[in-house]
């Protein structure tokens, strides 16, 4: 009888040890739009960086001014456009002396300071150009 007992406990030990090891794997949430682009905008700017959207959220201006010297009056703008729903770089540019912002929702517009000083001791009208998302082309404005 201890001989039946043994051998089973035995057979138990051995079923055990050579059973396969089953891991629960537990699946990560797919990111959210807005957990992608700042991921995007974290590997890109690292820190300090800006995201506006357009009205209707399907592209994100990624964006960071930095101020190239210590006096600088305007800073220099670096962005980003990023399509959200295909994670798409539409457009990126770094420009001196520039702001930038949503003129509608298929247009965004970068407004450049000028730098030198016309007649009068005023300075020059101030230049820039619109980016058309949807055809994907600069103009002036």
């Amino acid at each position: 009888m201890k001989e039946i007992l043994f051998l089973g406990v035995l057979l138990l030990l051995g079923l055990f040890a050579c059973s396969k090891k089953v891991k629960s794997t537990k699946k990560a949430a797919p990111l959210s739009s807005e957990e992608k682009i700042s991921a995007f905008a974290n590997k890109i700017y690292q820190k300090d960086y800006q995201v506006d959207y357009n009205t209707s959220k399907t592209v994100a201006c990624i964006s960071k001014s930095v101020k190239k010297q210590a006096d600088a009056t305007h800073p220099t703008l670096s962005f980003t456009l990023y399509e959200t729903a295909t994670e798409k770089i539409l457009f990126k540019e770094t420009i001196r002396r520039a702001t930038g912002k949503w003129k509608n929702d298929n247009q965004f517009e970068v407004t450049v300071v000028p730098e030198r000083v016309g007649r009068m001791g005023t300075l020059d009208k101030k230049q820039g150009w619109i980016y058309d998302v949807t055809t994907g082309k600069k103009r002036r404005r």
